[in-house]
């Protein structure tokens, strides 16, 4: 590339990012638009680990006590019963994730609308305010939407778990 158009491609390339910045005194730039940019990927974030904790704490610990106080599972555990086993990981992890899902769903719709521009301020008045009052308001408000989710959620907890708990199972039966 000649040096003209090298440092013309140089110009060019500078102008496209010289609305990201803003010059402050004559020390330098400072990127307005990069922390903004920033601060736009992690809205929410805070909600979304809230959300992901109480889901995985409901979730894994139901299961857990679930599996540990079943005799079912003690029985399909050393390979009597195959197929039962799968039915019985499938139906226990797709109740435990459901009432996971129900447990963590408020803070979802929290987060969710975080990321779409409201303010926090705005996601606290809608659960102070009351679903009498015909604002839509309240806890009602934060569960609109939920039983379809909550399907998806079964579906997607049990087909991991089973996949799960057949790796597990493949590991230890293969000889050492």
């Amino acid at each position: 590339m000649s040096r003209s158009k090298c440092s013309s491609y140089r110009a060019t390339k500078s102008r496209q990012w010289r609305p990201f910045f803003r010059k402050k005194n004559h020390n330098g730039y400072v990127a307005n638009a990069a922390a903004k940019t920033v601060g736009k990927l992690y809205r929410g974030f805070t909600l979304n680990l809230a959300r992901e904790g109480i889901f995985t704490m409901v979730y894994l610990g139901i299961y857990h006590w679930v599996m540990a106080n079943s005799s079912s599972s003690d029985q399909s555990a050393q390979g009597t019963d195959s197929f039962n086993h799968v039915l019985f990981v499938a139906g226990t992890s797709a109740v435990t994730g459901a009432m996971a899902w129900v447990a963590s769903y408020p803070f979802d719709v929290a987060k969710t609308m975080i990321q779409s521009g409201s303010s926090f301020q705005q996601v606290r008045g809608m659960w102070e305010r009351n679903s009498l009052d015909g604002g839509g308001g309240g806890l009602k408000a934060f569960f609109r939407g939920c039983l379809p989710s909550t399907g998806r959620a079964m579906l997607v907890t049990s087909s991991r778990m089973i996949a799960y708990d057949q790796v597990i199972r493949y590991f230890a039966t293969k000889p050492t």
